[in-house]
């Protein structure tokens, strides 16, 4: 992509891409496949899939956080305090290293030098998004519904242990 005319040309595919809706949903299945029957076959086959990646994830999140709250030790305490206190575990849960996240203002207030290290990832602003992450989970109704049927059905607390036990190396 060297020259002006190139990039015009990308932005002009870029622009008349055929965007996906509901209205056109019917035109666009018939470039992909031969029947209509067929279409409708693959929709129903992956109509059980509700449970997304990303939702799962955050399946984990909600129930690492919640098994640390419901612990004797951590009873009264807020829940921004409690990820502070499980932030390497919960930081393995949303793909981010433990090791680029900056210390929090406490800890640069008991030992200055760390001002002085530059990282990827703020402090506060790390707690913030698993704080969001676990909210989008206990707050909305619907959501929290698959989440309790989620924990009693297909949750294995082996797995989620054996994931927090693993190093997760990520490239800056």
């Amino acid at each position: 992509m060297g020259s002006k005319k190139e990039i015009d040309l990308f932005t002009q595919f870029f622009l008349d891409r055929l965007k996906p809706t509901w209205k056109n949903l019917g035109e666009l299945a018939s470039g992909m496949y031969d029947t209509p029957e067929e279409a409708l076959d693959i929709l129903s086959k992956n109509a059980d899939k509700t449970l997304k990646a990303i939702n799962l994830k955050r399946f984990h999140l909600a129930q690492l956080i919640e098994v640390q709250r419901d612990k004797k030790i951590n009873k009264g305490k807020g829940l921004r305090t409690v990820i502070r206190e499980n932030l390497e575990g919960c930081c393995k849960l949303i793909n981010i290293p433990f090791h680029l996240v900056g210390p929090s203002k406490t800890q640069i207030n008991e030992n200055p030098k760390i001002r002085e290290k530059t990282y990827a990832y703020g402090f506060d602003e790390t707690v913030e998004k698993i704080d969001r992450k676990y909210r989008r989970v206990v707050d909305d109704l619907d959501v929290k519904k698959e989440f309790k049927k989620w924990r009693k059905e297909q949750f294995n607390q082996k797995e989620l242990t054996d994931f927090l036990k693993k190093r997760i190396i990520k490239k800056k």
